[in-house]
Protein backbone atom coordinates (compact mmCIF):
# COMPACT_ATOMS: atom_id res chain seq x y z
CA UNK A 1 0.00 0.00 0.00
CA UNK A 2 1.22 3.65 -1.03
CA UNK A 3 1.37 6.36 1.68
CA UNK A 4 -0.90 8.38 -1.11
CA UNK A 5 -3.45 4.94 -0.67
CA UNK A 6 -3.21 4.64 2.88
CA UNK A 7 -4.40 8.35 3.50
CA UNK A 8 -6.85 8.34 1.47
CA UNK A 9 -8.42 5.03 3.03
CA UNK A 10 -7.96 6.14 6.47
CA UNK A 11 -9.53 9.77 5.89
CA UNK A 12 -12.41 7.65 4.32
CA UNK A 13 -12.78 6.14 7.82
CA UNK A 14 -12.68 9.00 9.51
CA UNK A 15 -15.57 10.55 7.36
CA UNK A 16 -17.39 7.36 7.65
CA UNK A 17 -17.34 7.65 10.94
CA UNK A 18 -18.59 11.52 11.31
CA UNK A 19 -21.15 10.17 9.05
CA UNK A 20 -20.19 11.94 5.68
CA UNK A 21 -20.81 8.40 3.75
CA UNK A 22 -20.96 10.26 0.20
CA UNK A 23 -17.29 11.78 1.19
CA UNK A 24 -16.06 8.46 2.84
CA UNK A 25 -16.81 6.54 -0.39
CA UNK A 26 -15.28 9.10 -2.43
CA UNK A 27 -12.36 8.88 -0.54
CA UNK A 28 -12.28 4.86 -0.42
CA UNK A 29 -12.75 4.72 -4.15
CA UNK A 30 -9.57 7.39 -4.44
CA UNK A 31 -7.62 4.93 -2.09
CA UNK A 32 -8.76 1.73 -4.49
CA UNK A 33 -7.62 3.63 -7.19
CA UNK A 34 -4.21 4.15 -5.41
CA UNK A 35 -3.65 1.07 -5.07
CA UNK A 36 -4.96 0.27 -1.53
CA UNK A 37 -5.13 -3.07 -0.56
CA UNK A 38 -7.50 -3.77 2.36
CA UNK A 39 -6.04 -6.48 4.98
CA UNK A 40 -9.91 -6.11 7.10
CA UNK A 41 -12.49 -3.88 5.75
CA UNK A 42 -15.84 -3.06 8.22
CA UNK A 43 -17.57 -4.21 5.20
CA UNK A 44 -21.20 -2.47 6.29
CA UNK A 45 -19.89 0.89 6.60
CA UNK A 46 -17.86 0.45 3.76
CA UNK A 47 -20.79 -0.54 1.71
CA UNK A 48 -22.50 2.16 2.75
CA UNK A 49 -20.38 4.68 2.39
CA UNK A 50 -20.13 3.71 -1.34
CA UNK A 51 -23.50 3.04 -1.48
CA UNK A 52 -24.05 7.07 -0.71
CA UNK A 53 -21.82 7.98 -3.29
CA UNK A 54 -23.33 6.51 -6.25
CA UNK A 55 -20.54 3.48 -6.31
CA UNK A 56 -22.22 0.29 -4.76
CA UNK A 57 -21.10 -2.18 -7.21
CA UNK A 58 -17.17 -1.25 -7.01
CA UNK A 59 -18.00 -1.97 -3.14
CA UNK A 60 -19.07 -5.27 -3.67
CA UNK A 61 -16.86 -6.03 -5.72
CA UNK A 62 -13.84 -4.73 -3.32
CA UNK A 63 -15.21 -6.51 -0.63
CA UNK A 64 -15.36 -9.68 -2.43
CA UNK A 65 -12.14 -9.58 -3.20
CA UNK A 66 -10.89 -9.12 0.42
CA UNK A 67 -12.83 -11.81 1.05
CA UNK A 68 -11.61 -14.05 -1.75
CA UNK A 69 -8.07 -12.93 -0.41
CA UNK A 70 -9.10 -14.52 2.61
CA UNK A 71 -10.25 -17.58 1.28
CA UNK A 72 -13.66 -17.20 2.29
CA UNK A 73 -14.95 -18.48 -1.36
CA UNK A 74 -18.91 -18.43 -0.21
CA UNK A 75 -19.20 -14.67 0.99
CA UNK A 76 -16.56 -13.54 -1.95
CA UNK A 77 -19.23 -15.67 -4.26
CA UNK A 78 -22.35 -13.63 -2.72
CA UNK A 79 -20.79 -9.86 -2.88
CA UNK A 80 -19.41 -10.78 -6.57
CA UNK A 81 -22.98 -11.64 -7.39
CA UNK A 82 -24.00 -8.90 -5.95
CA UNK A 83 -22.03 -6.81 -8.16
CA UNK A 84 -23.21 -8.29 -11.32
CA UNK A 85 -26.61 -7.91 -10.21
CA UNK A 86 -26.80 -3.89 -10.19
CA UNK A 87 -25.92 -4.44 -13.59
CA UNK A 88 -23.83 -2.46 -15.83
CA UNK A 89 -24.85 1.62 -17.09
CA UNK A 90 -22.65 1.52 -20.15
CA UNK A 91 -20.18 3.64 -18.82
CA UNK A 92 -16.38 2.37 -18.95
CA UNK A 93 -16.40 2.33 -15.01
CA UNK A 94 -19.26 0.02 -14.56
CA UNK A 95 -17.91 -1.96 -17.33
CA UNK A 96 -14.44 -2.19 -15.69
CA UNK A 97 -16.24 -3.26 -12.54
CA UNK A 98 -18.34 -5.81 -13.72
CA UNK A 99 -15.55 -7.52 -16.05
CA UNK A 100 -13.40 -7.58 -12.50
CA UNK A 101 -16.42 -8.90 -10.37
CA UNK A 102 -16.76 -11.51 -13.50
CA UNK A 103 -13.29 -11.95 -13.19
CA UNK A 104 -13.01 -13.05 -9.48
CA UNK A 105 -15.88 -14.66 -9.71
CA UNK A 106 -14.43 -17.01 -12.18
CA UNK A 107 -11.81 -17.77 -8.74
CA UNK A 108 -14.70 -17.87 -6.40
CA UNK A 109 -16.63 -20.54 -8.35
CA UNK A 110 -14.47 -22.95 -10.67
CA UNK A 111 -17.54 -24.58 -11.78
CA UNK A 112 -18.60 -21.69 -14.31
CA UNK A 113 -15.34 -19.90 -14.29
CA UNK A 114 -14.94 -20.13 -18.49
CA UNK A 115 -18.71 -18.45 -18.62
CA UNK A 116 -17.94 -15.67 -15.86
CA UNK A 117 -14.57 -15.19 -18.27
CA UNK A 118 -16.20 -15.09 -21.11
CA UNK A 119 -18.66 -12.42 -19.67
CA UNK A 120 -15.46 -10.42 -18.50
CA UNK A 121 -13.63 -10.42 -21.84
CA UNK A 122 -17.12 -9.32 -23.71
CA UNK A 123 -17.50 -6.54 -21.32
CA UNK A 124 -13.68 -5.37 -21.40
CA UNK A 125 -12.50 -6.93 -24.81
CA UNK A 126 -9.19 -5.02 -24.49
CA UNK A 127 -7.73 -6.51 -20.81
CA UNK A 128 -5.15 -8.85 -22.45
CA UNK A 129 -5.59 -10.37 -18.53
CA UNK A 130 -9.03 -11.25 -19.10
CA UNK A 131 -8.18 -12.71 -22.06
CA UNK A 132 -4.93 -14.59 -20.82
CA UNK A 133 -7.25 -16.27 -17.93
CA UNK A 134 -9.35 -17.44 -20.31
CA UNK A 135 -6.92 -19.06 -22.11
CA UNK A 136 -6.15 -20.51 -19.12
CA UNK A 137 -9.36 -22.06 -17.96
CA UNK A 138 -10.08 -23.22 -21.70
CA UNK A 139 -6.77 -24.77 -21.96
CA UNK A 140 -7.29 -26.78 -18.13
CA UNK A 141 -10.69 -27.73 -19.37
CA UNK A 142 -9.10 -29.47 -22.76
CA UNK A 143 -10.27 -26.85 -25.23
CA UNK A 144 -7.22 -26.32 -27.57
CA UNK A 145 -8.40 -24.24 -29.98
CA UNK A 146 -10.34 -21.84 -27.98
CA UNK A 147 -7.62 -21.38 -25.81
CA UNK A 148 -5.12 -20.72 -28.12
CA UNK A 149 -7.78 -17.97 -29.38
CA UNK A 150 -7.59 -16.37 -26.41
CA UNK A 151 -4.11 -16.53 -25.75
CA UNK A 152 -3.47 -14.97 -29.29
CA UNK A 153 -6.02 -12.47 -28.15
CA UNK A 154 -3.81 -11.65 -24.89
CA UNK A 155 -0.83 -11.57 -26.90
CA UNK A 156 -1.94 -8.74 -29.85
CA UNK A 157 -3.06 -6.76 -27.30
CA UNK A 158 -0.50 -6.48 -25.10
CA UNK A 159 2.60 -8.55 -26.81
CA UNK A 160 4.35 -11.01 -24.19
CA UNK A 161 1.75 -10.73 -22.13
CA UNK A 162 2.64 -13.04 -19.21
CA UNK A 163 4.11 -15.33 -21.92
CA UNK A 164 1.01 -15.89 -23.32
CA UNK A 165 2.48 -16.64 -26.66
CA UNK A 166 4.44 -19.71 -24.68
CA UNK A 167 1.31 -21.34 -24.04
CA UNK A 168 0.34 -21.29 -27.61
Amino acid sequence: NSVESIRAYELGQKLSKENKYEEAGLKYLEAVKAGYQPVSIPYQKYLQAFQAAGKLNLAFVIVGENFLNQGDMSSAKKMLTQAINLGVKDDEQDKFVLGKAYSLLSVADPENDVNHLVQATMLQPQNPQYQYDLGHSLFGKRLWGLALEAFSKADALEPNYKNAISNI
